[in-house]
C-alpha cells in the first residue's frame, strides 16, 4: 500500500475486523496499525474539508472500528467474515451516514480498477487469479451483490485466459456459476461460450466433461436450448456445436435427454446460417447416437431434410441457402445408407 486511499480501502474492509482474522498469527485490526491509521486520517483530510463533516466521518470510523451502533449488532458481526464489503456497508453501516457512502464508493472503485487493468489482457487476468480473485468474483455473483454486474465480465473472461485460470474456475465451482447464468438472458450466451472454452481445453482427467455430464447440468443445457429467446438463439448454436463435437459422451447424453427433437423442430428457422448450424448439430448427434435408426424414424428426419432441399426462400442470401441445401443433401444420403443397411 503506497497511497492514503490504499490505506483507507484496507481500513474500511469489515472482513479484517472479524474474529476469524484478528488474532490469527498475531494479526491486528487494520486501524490499530500506526501506518494504516495515519494513511486513513490523511485520506479523510483530503476528502473532507468541512469541519462538521470531517468530525462526523471520524465518529463513524470510530463506531466501525469499535463495533458500535448498527455496526455492533450481532448480524453485522456475524456477516463480517462472509459478506462482501459493499453489501456489508449497505446492510449495516447506516449509523455512519457520512462514512458509509465513502466506503461503498471506494470499494467499488477498487474492483472497477481491477477490471480495467485486466481487460483484454490475459496475463493480468492470470495474475489476478493467482492472487485469489476468482472466489471473490463468484461471491459477488452468487450473492447478487451490487458488484455483480462489475464482476461478471471478468469471471467470464477467465475461461479464455489460461490453463491456470480455467483450473481455478473448476476448483471453485465456476462451471456451476456459468450454468446458473444460462437463466440470465444478458449473460447466457457469454456463459455458454465460456463453458465451451473450458471443455475445449479439458485435460486428460476430463473433469470439465464430468461436471457437464451431471444430470442437473444436462437438464440445464437442454432447457436453455428449448427456452432460449429468438434474439439469442442464433448465437448459442456455435457454442453448442463446440460442446457436442468435443465430447462424444456429452453429445450422446444431450441427444437422449431431449435435445434431438429440439434441433429438428428448429430447422425451419428463417436464418440460413442458423439452419446450417442446426444441420451440423444434427449430423454430430446422428454420428454418435446409440440408436441412429430410431433417431431417423422418430424425428421424421428424411422428410425434414427433403423439405430443406426443395424449399425456395425469396429475399434470402443465396450463398447461405446453397450451403444449407448441400448439407441437407449430404446428410440425407447418409441417412439413406443407414436405413438401407
Amino acid at each position: 500500500m503506497t497511497t492514503p486511499l490504499h490505506f483507507l480501502a484496507y481500513a474500511l474492509n469489515p472482513k479484517y475486523y472479524s474474529s476469524e482474522i484478528v488474532g490469527r498469527a498475531g494479526r491486528q485490526r487494520p486501524y490499530d496499525d500506526h501506518e494504516v491509521a495515519n494513511g486513513t486520517r490523511l485520506a479523510f483530510r483530503r476528502l473532507f474539508h468541512d469541519p462538521a463533516t470531517s468530525l462526523a466521518v471520524h465518529q463513524g470510523m470510530s463506531m466501525f472500528v469499535n463495533g458500535q451502533g448498527s455496526m455492533g449488532e450481532i448480524e453485522a458481526i456475524c456477516d463480517k467474515p462472509t459478506m462482501d464489503s459493499i453489501t456489508w456497508w449497505t446492510c449495516h453501516g447506516h449509523d455512519a451516514k457520512f462514512l458509509r457512502p465513502v466506503a461503498i464508493k471506494l470499494i467499488s472503485h477498487a474492483l472497477n480498477a481491477l477490471i480495467n487493468l485486466c481487460k483484454i489482457n490475459k496475463r493480468r487476468q492470470e495474475q489476478a487469479a493467482e492472487n485469489g480473485i476468482i472466489p471473490h468474483l463468484m461471491h459477488f455473483i452468487v450473492t447478487d451483490s451490487p458488484l455483480k454486474q462489475t464482476a461478471l465480465p471478468l469471471l467470464c473472461d477467465m475461461a479464455h485466459a489460461s490453463r491456470y485460470t480455467r483450473e481455478q474456475l473448476r476448483v471453485h465451482n465456476g462451471l456451476d456459476v456459468y450454468l446458473s447464468l444460462l437463466d440470465d438472458e444478458a449473460w447466457a450466451v457469454t456463459a455458454l461460450d465460456s463453458l465451451a472454452v473450458c471443455l475445449a481445453h479439458d485435460n486428460d482427467h476430463r473433469k470439465v466433461e464430468q461436471a457437464l455430464l451431471k444430470k442437473e447440468a444436462i437438464q440445464k443445457l437442454v432447457t436453455f436450448f428449448q427456452c432460449c429467446s429468438e434474439q439469442s438463439f442464433v448465437h448459442i448454436l456455435e457454442p453448442f456445436l463446440k460442446i457436442i463435437t468435443k465430447s462424444a459422451r456429452i453429445n450422446t447424453t444431450l441427444a437422449v435427454n431431449g435435445l434431438t427433437p429440439l434441433l429438428v423442430a428448429r430447422l425451419d428457422h428463417q436464418d440460413a446460417i442458423a439452419r446450417l448450424n442446426l444441420l451440423k448439430l444434427i449430423k454430430a448427434v446422428y454420428e454418435h447416437h446409440p440408436r441412429p435408426k430410431q433417431l431417423i424414424v422418430e424425428n421424421a428426419l428424411p422428410l425434414k431434410l427433403q423439405s430443406l432441399i426443395e424449399e425456395r426462400r425469396d429475399g434470402e442470401h443465396s450463398g447461405g441457402q446453397v450451403l444449407v441445401k448441400q448439407m441437407a443433401t449430404a446428410l440425407l444420403k447418409a441417412l439413406h445408407i443407414n436405413t438401407v443397411l
